[in-house]
């Protein structure tokens, strides 16, 4: 996987099961999950699938970016809730005290 972020919310154990039933596409390295191909041909053709890992392959670099971005954003904002809970504890959240 080489984008970090997703192996950050992806379980191995569920990529492991998504890999065990996946079924292969027309693009080399690519897999899908079953029945997409049969139940979706329009959505799931080797044309449409071609283009998502083109566009894939040309934002991954900036994909990576935002999301690692987003972790920081998260941990950061995680830590202010934790810390000003506390604070708000029996407040309103229209209470002018409200932090």
């Amino acid at each position: 996987m080489d984008i970090p972020a997703y192996a950050a919310f992806l379980p191995p154990r569920l990529l492991a099961a998504l890999a065990e039933v996946a079924e292969p596409t027309p693009i080399p390295g690519l897999v899908s999950a079953p029945g997409l191909q049969r139940d979706f041909p329009t959505l799931e053709s080797g044309e449409v699938l071609g283009l998502v890992v083109e566009v894939y392959r040309t934002v991954r670099s900036q994909l990576r970016d935002v999301l690692e971005q987003r972790r920081v954003d998260r941990a950061f904002l995680d830590a202010r809730t934790l810390a000003l809970a506390p604070r708000n504890l029996g407040l309103s959240i229209e209470d002018p005290a409200w932090a």
